[in-house]
């Protein structure tokens, strides 16, 4: 399903809610006759609607206006695969983690009226937020073509794929796919004293988005990278192929993002080889 389809199917919610409440006012018996208590349940349904317009319409349109983002540049990352840079004021001040996503529209002609979730693709630094994009849509392969200066609305930051939830100084880093991305800003993101092994899928070496970055952080924290090539049934990655890897798997946290089925895949390897579910921590990409 794409997105878009998604997304307008989630706005009927909505509606429906609006529909059921004219109704329940209307003809509920509760309320019909009792001017008391639909005066009541009116002013909690009002509540509600003030809460969703401050949290999903006001605090994104302050925040966007506030940090004033604009897209700084656009790099190739991979095969078709974008990283898009962008700057902005004031964004240390944004309560953002290495690991998390937010919903962001580029405010340009085809693609104002739709928000889409990125993951950030580094650890937020002064000025700069980064993002990494693989082309499997209209909007993501519309990326490509920003210009410098486009200004763009965001809604976030979500998730808590970040380096709080670890549970030790061990930690397993697993992405495939785009899912490499969140994994690369968790790493900037990660204390210093944590030991890391990060262990990358990818058809070719040049499918994994920002490898050579990796290679530079792992080696700065003295940890070790494995970057797994080929296809799935030569490079394994069951409870036998990761002990192997990481023989210590059952001491560490292990975060995993990627593809809906490798991630099922890993997290039962995981499982399999004595990590307990409470240290496996895992970002999906579906909907």
């Amino acid at each position: 399903m794409k997105y878009e389809t998604w997304w307008a199917v989630h706005l009927y919610t909505y509606l429906g809610l609006g529909l059921s409440f004219a109704h329940q006012v209307d003809t509920g018996a509760p309320f019909v006759g009792h001017p008391l208590a639909t005066a009541w349940w009116t002013s909690l349904w009002v509540g509600a609607l003030i809460v969703v317009l401050a949290f999903r319409v006001g605090l994104p349109l302050w925040r966007s206006v506030r940090h004033d983002l604009r897209v700084a540049q656009v790099s190739p990352a991979g095969p078709n695969t974008w990283s898009v840079m962008l700057s902005g004021r004031h964004l240390e001040r944004l309560p953002t983690a290495g690991g998390q996503f937010m919903m962001w529209r580029f405010l340009r002609r085809e693609l104002w009226w739709q928000a889409h979730p990125y993951s950030l693709s580094a650890a937020p630094r002064t000025g700069h937020l980064r993002i990494t994009v693989k082309e499997l849509g209209d909007h993501s392969t519309a990326l490509s073509r920003l210009a410098p200066g486009t200004r763009v609305a965001f809604e976030g930051p979500y998730g808590v794929f970040t380096a709080d939830a670890r549970q030790s100084r061990n930690v397993l880093l697993v992405g495939a796919g785009v899912g490499t991305t969140p994994i690369r800003a968790l790493l900037d993101d990660l204390p210093g004293d944590t030991h890391v092994v990060v262990l990358l899928r990818g058809r070719h070496s040049e499918d994994i988005a920002h490898l050579d970055a990796f290679e530079r952080l792992v080696g700065k924290r003295h940890g070790l990278l494995h970057a797994l090539t080929g296809p799935r049934e030569a490079v394994p990655l069951d409870a036998p192929a990761l002990h192997t890897l990481v023989p210590d798997i059952a001491d560490r946290d292990v975060f995993i993002c990627g593809p809906d089925e490798f991630t099922r895949t890993v997290i039962a390897a995981a499982r399999d080889s004595g990590v307990p579910a409470r240290r496996i921590h895992h970002e999906d990409f579906a909907f």
